[in-house]
């Protein structure tokens, strides 16, 4: 260290909105698609906001849903999808990361950049 730790900046870190609730929303209806039907299992939503000094340095969003689609004549298959996205106050930028299964195998990793939402 050349200067002391005189470039360290310490700050203090305050938790706090340790809330959890059951949300009044319902699941989504199934949903009919051709020879089938996905139906709605569970859905966890997380909202996560860092503040520094008073500011919003950063905001993140998880999604965890799950349901199960019926085809006719086939075994039910378990879907699920895992939704990551944080997004910059100052820019509105946003990133997200999804993952979408089918009874446990990745079907898709998709990472997307939005720098101009809308």
């Amino acid at each position: 260290m050349t200067n002391n730790g005189q470039d360290i900046v310490a700050r203090e870190i305050e938790l706090s909105d340790h809330q959890s609730e059951f949300s009044e929303k319902k699941l989504s209806i199934p949903v009919l698609q051709r020879g089938g039907v996905i139906v709605p299992t569970s859905k966890i939503e997380t909202k996560t906001t860092v503040k520094q000094d008073g500011q919003i340095i950063r905001q993140n969003t998880n999604i965890d849903a799950e349901g199960m689609e019926f085809k006719k004549g086939q075994e039910p298959i378990k879907r699920t999808l895992k939704l990551d996205q944080a997004t910059d106050p100052e820019t509105k930028a946003k990133l997200s990361h999804a993952v979408l299964t089918e009874n446990g195998e990745t079907t898709k990793d998709l990472m997307i950049l939005d720098e101009h939402p809308e």
